[in-house]
């Protein structure tokens, strides 16, 4: 719900995969506006945006890392994602380049 932070800890970046971030919005009333973090494994902010995603529908942020200027992005992310309005879930997939295999990162609901 709006003001609660889901965490998505773990997705890795290297120039042999691609992370992409999923961004749900379950609410049918309106649309969600999310802010959305991007840290590095010392827990150093990289990166920070907002999305709009219309209700009942939900949006993918492609090669999240080369998209957002971050390179091949870091280590290990901590990505945040935080609601301003709206009910939203989000996940994380990093994806090896070669074979297509994918490795699934949940959100999970920030302390």
């Amino acid at each position: 719900a709006a003001g609660e932070t889901l965490e998505i800890l773990g997705p890795t970046g290297a120039p042999t995969s691609r992370t992409n971030l999923a961004l749900v919005n379950l609410d049918g009333v309106g649309p969600a506006a999310i802010h959305v973090q991007v840290l590095d494994e010392k827990g150093d902010l990289l990166d920070s945006f907002d999305q709009t995603v219309p209700p009942e529908s939900g949006i993918q942020v492609n090669d999240l890392f080369r998209a957002r200027g971050l390179g091949d992005g870091p280590r290990a992310a901590l990505i945040k994602v935080t609601p301003t309005s709206g009910i939203v879930a989000a996940y994380a997939t990093t994806i090896d380049n070669a074979t297509n295999d994918p490795v699934y990162f949940a959100g999970n609901l920030a302390p």
